[in-house]
């Protein structure tokens, strides 16, 4: 059985969606298996995703809040597409982005300075290209937190106390069977 139900007031103004968001009883919740709560954007989660405020409501947060026999699920994001249908919006956070885009210009950078047989330890990776005049315009500690975490995600190394890239698996290459 499916039943729909309004939200209370004060679910509109949380900052994370939870069970007791449904107005009325609590009996309701209590009595549930599994609640789905839907949610319009608000200006804070429009300016997470880089979405114009006047786009957000275009954009559904969807939160399974209850769940007796199943592992908590992530939010998904839901945009309303034409017709008023909603589809699966795949949004990454502007600070993910831009995380991503640092990570990827370390390891861009890395590759360089190997390239021209430059090598250096994360410390003096850091210390040479973090600072805010430096190329990645990211603090020192924000440059070495970026390659730990590359490091951890076997997308960089540290070969004999220097960073390197990770070795590639060599695939050997059969010449065919002899008669």
């Amino acid at each position: 059985m499916l039943v729909a139900h309004h939200a209370n007031k004060g679910a509109f103004q949380a900052t994370e969606q939870n069970q007791s968001a449904s107005r009325g009883s609590s009996a309701l919740t209590d009595g549930a298996r599994w609640q789905f709560n839907l949610m319009t954007f608000s200006e804070k989660e429009a300016q997470k995703y880089g979405v114009p405020v006047e786009d957000k409501g275009f954009y559904l947060t969807t939160a399974i809040t209850k769940n007796n026999y199943s592992a908590p699920q992530p939010p998904v994001i839901l945009k309303r597409g034409e017709g008023g249908y909603l589809h699966r919006a795949d949004l990454v956070s502007t600070k993910t982005a831009q995380a991503d885009n640092l990570s990827a210009r370390i390891v861009a950078l890395v590759a360089s300075e190997l390239k021209d047989n430059r090598k250096h330890s994360k410390s003096a990776f850091a210390n040479l290209f973090g600072g805010k005049d430096g190329p990645f315009k990211a603090g020192n500690n924000t440059v070495r937190d970026a390659v730990a975490d590359l490091i951890k995600a076997d997308r960089l190394r540290v070969d004999s106390g220097k960073l390197a890239l990770p070795k590639r698996a060599r695939i050997p290459i059969s010449h065919g069977a002899k008669a």
